[in-house]
């Protein structure tokens, strides 16, 4: 190569030796398009690093997959929405560049980047062809691919399945022919024909050699690269001295080849791990937060566009109050369980609900600038990394132990025949980990099927065993360790104001009844267990509902009024932490009326139990003298409540403690995501629109919260099971090694073991009970 020649190619920053100034065609389109559009920003943005090349070609596999497979969602009449896979992403300039593609094409709207599971939504005019928007990530150099995860997933658990059949029905058919063999050489049978049936046995080794145990050495491979020990090292030796030794067998015409072996061994792996999957995959859900969803279906809303909310709808974006005063629900992002009242002047996210009268606003930030969008942003730069079930190092050990000490034998007898190399084979199979690759797996899987029965879903095997290593327990309070819901705890009654008007406590509580039917408020709600007693709505001459103060109705001429002490004008005032509603007739105090949030007492027996060997900490949106209430309920220190936290303060919360622990965050809405995906594992509350369940750990319902112990102690008796596989495994090597090198046993003997071996371990995994 002419070095004069040699420059860096403008665009991906690789070495090339061209005349152009561009190593591919590629390229040249992706520099033109992104100067021309005046964003030679992305270059400086760049720095020293380079892009993956890319190179243009024919879009016809594009016209194909994008017009059969993709259904895009429909936004409004003018807008379709769409989301794609997406490669060589590789650092902050190229998301900065995709956020910026409406600008290159204006076909194209808006562009949402998701780091977390490389997936770009796109929203595009309707009327623009599908292809068009495909080739425009394609001329910039990022590929896109149509499919959902769900997609993806179900592919790949389709060729999971079909290695595991292919492995099993191979297994079965070398074990046929492997018994005409037995019974051929018992009589007598020539060379010729043992050299067939071994070249027999060797082509019915070939799908599982060259398709079933790919996995095993794709992840040897990457085990090499990245300096990490993996039990899949085992098996690609084992599966290497089998076939390699068989082969030499046929050539010389000895009865044992040690395929049915191989095969035994990739099948009944490959069978365990597919059973893993599976519990896995159940439970997968999708990430998208229904918040977020309300945001990209109102991208079109323009900053200082006035718009009207209804009651009950959600706001689309963040705004300020031009008129009206409402009651808004703020608890996905702040955590407050109670609507917060709010008037002219005033701040709203989106994603708050109007729970009140017909808001005016006017927007301030839209699409992804809103507070929302911003939260999923640091959501999205928060990526767990997905780590492989590891028992704390004893798996490097034992692979270690056992690579070194075949090499070193194998070496040794090279040089200084000192045993039969038939003994090597023997001693290469009886030492594969089928059984502590059977352990692992299974035993996790076991646990895992038990929990479901109890209402505890686990995503993954790392959740379980993560779960051993927990040392602190973060929880938030609203709809955790306390319902979204109030009860009447205690109801004070004036016995003579109530004689005094003439009033019947059942008409009192008939009026109660309506008013509940007829307001929104929260606090209300436990006023509709209330009968009504030949109540006539008729005689109801005026309702109205006095937004932060209360409620007043007039019935056969009394005016009922409840609410704050001040509207009321009581002055009667309780003590004590509880929320408080009072009811006056005329003008007279009648009632006061004590709320408490639902708390499950067999919750406070559970967190008590935990507390004895975890750090329990208390993190919530909701106000001091509410929160501080709770903890003393379920006896947390008060210096470890803390109240009022935003999103932005539990994450930085954990950020600190986790330098020191491992935590297990428990929430319920959008304001614990952050924390979610920063703890080290996390358990949110299973709701039919919750956004947190879609990131953690593990889901439970409320109710099965009490459960929490349960998770621990099972975390620890698989971890203790794991262990005793471990230690059946390392004693049947021992013992398997002894009886080899007394030439007790062969290779052969040593293949009929192996599975004995990894029954032992499959029977014992499943039959504990985890979860009682």
């Amino acid at each position: 190569m002419d070095a004069s020649k040699i420059h860096v190619c403008r665009h991906c920053g690789v070495e090339c030796n061209s005349e152009s100034d561009f190593c591919c065609s590629g390229c040249s389109v992706a520099f033109q398009l992104i100067t021309d559009s005046g964003f030679n920003e992305f270059y400086s943005k760049l720095s020293n690093k380079k892009l993956n090349t890319f190179l243009q070609s024919s879009y016809d596999h594009l016209e194909l997959e994008f017009n059969s497979q993709l259904q895009p969602k429909a936004i409004n009449k003018n807008i379709s929405q769409i989301t794609l896979f997406i490669e060589n992403v590789t650092c902050n300039a190229c998301s900065w560049l995709l956020e910026k593609i409406p600008g290159i094409n204006q076909n194209i709207t808006a562009v949402s980047y998701s780091p977390s599971v490389s997936q770009i939504t796109v929203q595009y005019l309707k009327d623009y062809p599908l292809i068009e928007v495909a080739k425009t990530f394609y001329n910039l150099g990022y590929p896109v691919h149509v499919a959902t995860q769900d997609i993806k997933v179900k592919k790949l658990m389709r060729q999971f399945y079909t290695q595991v059949a292919v492995a099993f029905a191979s297994m079965i058919s070398i074990m046929h022919v492997n018994l005409t063999l037995l019974a051929g050489v018992l009589e007598g049978m020539d060379t010729g024909t043992i050299r067939s049936l071994g070249l027999i046995c060797l082509l019915l080794s070939l799908p599982i050699i060259l398709y079933s145990a790919t996995s095993f050495y794709k992840n040897t491979w990457l085990s090499f690269k990245t300096k990490q020990v993996h039990i899949d090292i085992l098996v690609t030796l084992t599966i290497t001295v089998t076939l390699f030794a068989g082969i030499y067998n046929i050539i010389t015409a000895k009865n044992e080849f040690y395929f049915d072996a191989m095969a035994t061994l990739v099948a009944f792996i490959l069978g365990a791990r597919l059973l893993v999957k599976e519990m896995e995959n159940r439970f997968y859900l999708k990430s998208s937060a229904s918040v977020l969803d309300l945001i990209n279906n109102n991208f079109n809303i323009k900053v200082g566009q006035i718009i009207n909310v209804k009651s009950g709808s959600p706001f689309p974006c963040d705004g300020i109050i031009l008129s009206g005063s409402s009651f808004v629900d703020s608890s996905w992002l702040t955590g407050e369980s109670a609507p917060q009242y709010v008037f002219k002047d005033m701040k709203v996210f989106a994603g708050s609900i109007n729970k009140g009268d017909l808001v005016t606003i006017q927007a301030t930030e839209v699409g992804v600038n809103t507070r929302a969008a911003k939260i999923q942003s640091l959501l999205n730069s928060t990526v767990k990394s997905d780590t492989e079930i590891k028992t704390q190092g004893y798996e490097k050990v034992f692979v270690g132990t056992t690579i070194i000490s075949l090499l070193t034998l194998s070496i040794v007898n090279a040089f200084f025949p000192i045993i039969d190399w038939s003994k090597i084979v023997a001693l290469v199979i009886i030492l594969c980990p089928c059984a502590l690759g059977l352990a692992i797996p299974l035993t996790f899987s076991a646990a895992i099927k038990q929990a479901l029965n109890k209402g505890i879903y686990f995503k993954s095997a790392q959740a379980l065993e993560k779960a051993n290593s927990i040392e602190t327990i973060i929880f938030d309070k609203t709809g955790t360790l306390t319902k979204s819901e109030f009860t009447l705890s205690k109801t004070n009654w004036d016995e003579e104001a109530t004689k005094k008007l003439n009033l019947e406590k059942s008409t009192i509580e008939s009026i109660l009844y309506v008013i509940a039917q007829r307001s929104n408020h929260l606090l209300l709600r436990p006023f509709l267990k209330f009968k009504l007693n030949n109540f006539n709505y008729n005689l109801v001459t005026s309702f109205q509902e006095h937004f932060s103060k209360g409620v007043e109705l007039t019935y056969l001429s009394v005016t009922f009024k409840i609410g704050n002490q001040s509207f009321v004008n009581a002055n009667k005032i309780l003590e004590g932490s509880s929320t408080k509603l009072y009811l006056s007739a005329n003008n007279i105090l009648i009632a006061v009326f004590e709320f408490e949030e639902q708390i499950d007492p067999n919750l406070i027996k559970s967190v008590k139990e935990l507390s004895k060997s975890k750090n329990i900490y208390l993190l919530s949106g909701d106000s001091e003298e509410s929160v501080n209430k709770v903890a003393k309920i379920f006896d947390i220190p008060k210096t470890n409540t803390f109240s009022r936290q935003s999103p932005e303060d539990k994450l930085n919360f954990i950020e600190k403690l986790s330098e020191r622990h491992n935590i297990l965050m428990i929430g319920d809405g959008v304001n614990d995501l952050l924390a979610i995906k920063k703890s080290h594992l996390s358990i949110s509350i299973f709701e039919e629109k919750s956004s947190a369940m879609n990131q953690s750990d593990i889901l439970l319902q409320q109710k099965n919260l009490v459960l929490l112990p349960q998770i621990f102690k099972a975390a620890k008796k698989v971890h203790d099971v794991v262990l005793i596989n471990l230690g059946w495994t390392v004693i049947f090597n021992i013992l398997g090694i002894f009886l080899v090198l007394a030439g007790i046993i062969g290779p052969i003997a040593c293949a009929l073991l192996m599975p004995l071996s990894s029954a032992i371990v499959v029977l014992f995994s499943v039959k504990q009970r985890y979860f009682v």
